[in-house]
């Protein structure tokens, strides 16, 4: 019964969501496109998304299934030579295979649910799943959706006799006025990933609903930027609805971080970046340099009298406007940023087959892999990556004036005149 109220609520519910065009929140990593099943991590990495992936199965009883299958009941602590072979038998669970048997694991599945589609089924997954993930404390809402709309939210609130569990209520919301500008010095801010939940809750933390800073300033700075958040002590009814109010907690901001980056020049460093880039590629080849290459770049302006960065350009950016936007990243965005088909771009850039095999071998650092490619010479352009602190570039002729400089040699090392 509760299975078949908790599915009526959440099709009513998603039916008021898509009619004022609003986006459920999601960072389920298992996506559907065009009916192709395909797994969704957020980083450059490639070790790194293996990783992610198989911390994602784990976390989901998917080691258990293996372990079963390739040893039975093993009551000693496994060895290092099989949790290897585990892992590699989780990599090989397809997205499709784990979206099916969470299907059933959920109960989502039977004449209730046998005429909706796979987006609708999609997306009652991902409210079961966070029900799954934060089973430990059932008193914290499992958040569906945010930056909703006020006449959204007035809808739902209309409504809540008939939607038992949801509420509606207000939280901050981070906003970048102006869009890409300086993002590499700035980063962006995500939802705390799963691996890196228990040390986010020992700090206070609510990993169900709250952003941590993933690079630039926003993560350096996060324990200064994130402020505290107020609360409330109130009864509540059994479909988690306060009834009383017993005490507040007043919240407080976080604190204020000024920058010594001057936003006039910081645009028009990235502004030149972007117009220089643009003239080398339609340069094409020029005494045999592929100019198309030009894809990258760094720009950096020091105060000469203080020492102080008044801007630090990196191109390609990010706006880190996606990353807490309803909905979370869009598959062209997630491609464009973290999963670069570095053989198609290379292609579209002019180079032949024999320089991609040298310039972009297959990783060898994957097990069994044999078709993702790696960048030797960082010739590709990645969004996320800081060209300007981060870029094994030659100093070039700037360095010159630092081998100028010596301390003056006093005149008694030349003895008496």
């Amino acid at each position: 019964m509760l299975l078949v109220m908790l599915l009526i609520t959440m099709l009513t519910l998603f039916k008021i969501l898509d009619n004022n065009e609003e986006k459920q929140e999601d960072d389920f990593p298992v996506v559907i496109d065009e009916g192709k099943f395909s797994f969704k991590f957020q980083s450059e990495s490639e070790a790194t998304r293996r990783w992610m992936e198989l911390r994602f199965k784990k976390d989901r009883g998917f080691d258990e299934q293996v372990q079963k299958k390739l040893y039975g009941k093993i009551e000693e602590e496994l060895t290092e030579d099989q949790r290897k072979e585990i892992d590699e038998e989780l990599l090989k669970i397809t997205a499709e295979e784990v979206f099916n048997k969470l299907l059933k694991d959920y109960k989502i599945e039977g004449e209730k649910v046998s005429d909706l589609n796979l987006e609708t089924k999609r997306k009652l997954m991902i409210v079961k799943d966070k029900i799954k993930m934060q089973s430990f404390s059932e008193y914290k809402p499992v958040e569906i959706a945010n930056d909703l709309k006020e006449e959204t939210a007035f809808s739902i609130l209309q409504q809540l006799n008939d939607l038992p569990g949801i509420d509606i209520t207000l939280q901050p919301v981070r906003t970048y006025s102006f869009g890409e500008l300086a993002s590499g010095v700035l980063g962006y801010i995500s939802k705390i990933p799963s691996w890196q939940q228990e040390k986010y809750e020992l700090k206070g933390y609510d990993v169900s609903t709250d952003y941590i800073g993933m690079s630039g300033i926003e993560a350096a700075y996060e324990d200064r930027l994130k402020g505290s958040k107020g609360s409330i002590i109130a009864k509540v009814n059994n479909l988690g609805r306060v009834t009383e109010e017993l005490g507040e907690k007043e919240p407080y901001p976080g604190q204020n971080i000024q920058l010594t980056i001057d936003k006039d020049v910081q645009s028009a460093a990235e502004k030149d970046l972007d117009e220089t880039m643009e003239k080398l590629q339609a340069m094409g080849k020029v005494n045999d340099v592929n100019m198309r290459n030009a894809t990258g770049g760094a720009a950096v302006a020091i105060d000469v009298n203080t020492g102080a960065i008044i801007a630090l350009a990196s191109r390609p950016g990010f706006n880190p406007n996606y990353f807490v936007s309803d909905g979370g990243l869009s598959t062209e965005q997630y491609n464009r940023y973290f999963s670069l088909d570095l053989e198609n771009m290379a292609k579209a850039m002019g180079y032949t087959k024999e320089q991609i095999e040298k310039l972009f071998p297959i990783d060898k650092n994957i097990e069994n892999n044999t078709t993702i490619r790696m960048d030797m010479y960082d010739i590709l352009p990645k969004p996320m990556y800081n060209y300007a602190t981060m870029a094994a570039i030659p100093p070039r002729s700037t360095f010159k004036p630092i081998t100028t400089i010596s301390d003056p040699v006093p005149m008694d090392h030349y003895g008496d005149a």
